[in-house]
This record gives C-alpha cells, structure tokens and sequence, in this order.
C-alpha cells in the first residue's frame, strides 16, 4: 500500500505517512487563515495595500517554504518513534518552496503599494 508516497509495509510507515499529512493539512490550514484575514481587511476598507497584510503574506509565505520540508521531516521523526519504518526519505519539495517565495515577492509589492497609499493619504 502507498499513502502520499510512502510505501506503507510497517506501522512506522503508516504512522509517517499520517505525520506527514496532518503536518500539511496544518501548515495549510494556517496560511488559509492568513489570507482570510487578508481579505476581511479588505473587504472593511477596501484598502489592500497595508502594512498588516504584508506581514501576513510574508507569514505565509514562510508557512508555505516550510511545508516543503517540514512535514517529511517530522514525518521521519514520528515514523522512526513509532517503530520500525521501511525508508528513512526527508524530501524537499521546490515547488512548493518556489510558491512561498513567490509569496515573499507579492508581500514586497503590497509593501511598495502601503507606502504609496501613504504617501498619497498624506498629500491630500
């Protein structure tokens, strides 16, 4: 059997592979949150380019980087822990960390945008 691309043949393996999705469904979870917060910000001044928001997504970007390893890691942890565990795989997944970065760069745009809305609530 196979669970999110662990091979399950131990209960280490499927105590890993559980590991590994809780810790996605988590990291996740909280980046859903995030951009919720994000969006009633929005949604209560129609003002998206604030400061509050670009430290959200600077947080999830993070969330996001850390996803891409975190979970395999703890995965390991929690798999070695629980007993004997078929493959010891910490993997790195670029893509997801090339989306956290992605991240980094909006929140550097919203940041750009929160200083010229100043600049422009000062003028007037």
């Amino acid at each position: 059997d196979v669970m999110d691309g662990y091979l399950i043949q131990t209960p280490g393996d499927y105590i890993a592979g559980f590991t590994n999705g809780i810790a996605q469904f988590l990291i996740y979870s909280a980046c859903a949150f995030l951009a919720a917060g994000i969006f009633k910000r929005i949604s209560e001044d129609g003002l998206p380019f604030k400061e509050e928001n670009t430290k959200s997504l600077k947080i999830i970007g993070i969330l996001i980087i850390a996803a891409s390893i975190v979970p395999s890691i703890l995965a390991q942890i929690a798999g070695v822990l629980a007993g004997p565990i078929t493959t010891v795989m910490v993997t790195f997944n670029l893509d997801t960390a090339m989306i956290g970065a992605l991240f980094f760069m909006i929140a550097t745009i919203f940041s750009y945008g929160a200083k010229l809305q100043q600049e422009n609530d000062d003028m007037v």
